[in-house]
């Protein structure tokens, strides 16, 4: 029996590690800034994307495992998690991709400019 929590945590596992990602980064820069460790910063992104992946990779399994494809109109727990589990795979995406644009300037113009 498959937990009823993973299509929820499938969903907004993505987006909360994002903006974890940018917290952990705000909160690091002015020590990174002082002892010019910037490997730190780097460390948290790409933690933070492998976490986005995974919650990515979970979301497409509920939503592989309730049918994949296209959308079913039911009104029972298979077309729920169905659902979440779609947007899920959607959440993770558009998360991989804001952090990908929050990574890049710290290769172009660096943490402290």
């Amino acid at each position: 029996m498959r937990s009823s929590a993973a299509p929820w945590i499938a969903l907004l596992a993505g987006p909360i590690v994002f903006l974890v990602n940018l917290q952990a980064n705000f909160t690091a820069v002015p020590w990174v800034c002082a002892t010019g460790n910037y490997w730190l910063l780097h460390t948290i992104h790409t933690i933070g994307l492998a976490l986005i992946l995974g919650a990515g990779l979970v979301a497409h399994r509920v939503w592989q495992t309730s049918g994949g494809g296209a959308s079913s109109e039911g009104a029972d727990v298979k077309s729920r998690d169905h659902f979440l589990g779609l947007l899920g795979v959607m959440g993770a995406a558009l998360s991989v991709a804001l952090l990908l644009a929050q990574w890049y300037p710290e290769f172009v113009l660096g943490a402290c400019q």
